[in-house]
């Protein structure tokens, strides 16, 4: 009996939309919190594009990202794909759900990322520069309920990690080229 309940309250969490989470958040006072960071990575901007488009890379570049699942079908990443996101943190388990808003190639990708209390758009700039590319990722989001009390604590783990994920995609592309 204890599966059955358990696989329905899986299922009760996958049937929650994206639009249900934003609404969600237009619904209660929120509290902003802004993310940017930036790296230059010495590989092309093809190639950084078509790395960070696979999202199961994803967990490569965030130790806390477990599972990095497509919701939608397969095949290139393209506007209206959702993913599922599963991040150990300190004290507790997120489920993120991103949905795809923006994919212009080489150029940019913009995602809308969120959890209960948490909806995060992020876009991810791709800017060539000679052989090299820098990437510079922003957003603007709000944190609800409890953890809004918390907004400015959020916002600095969240650039934090942010920051470490393309410190960790940096040397990741960098290490592949020099060993090929």
């Amino acid at each position: 009996m204890g599966a059955r309940v358990a696989a329905s309250e899986h299922a009760r969490r996958r049937a929650r939309t994206h639009a249900t989470a934003v609404q969600e958040h237009v619904e209660r006072r929120d509290e902003i919190i802004e993310v940017e960071q930036s790296v230059e990575i010495h590989r092309p901007v093809g190639e950084v594009f078509a790395f960070l488009t696979d999202i199961e890379n994803w967990t490569l570049l965030q130790p806390a990202l477990q599972e990095s699942e497509r919701e939608t079908a397969r095949g290139p990443m393209q506007v209206g794909n959702t993913y599922r996101q599963t991040l150990d943190i300190p004290s507790q388990r997120i489920e993120l759900l991103c949905e795809v808003i923006e994919v212009e190639k080489n150029e940019r990708i913009t995602l809308e990322c969120s959890w209960d209390q948490l909806f995060l758009p992020i876009s991810f700039v791709f800017e060539p520069l000679g052989d090299s590319t820098r990437l510079t990722a922003t957003g603007e989001g709000r944190t609800g309920g409890f953890l809004a009390l918390f907004e400015p604590l959020v916002e600095n783990k969240v650039n934090a990690r942010l920051s470490a994920g393309l410190v960790e995609l940096k040397n990741l592309l960098e290490s592949e080229a020099t060993s090929k």
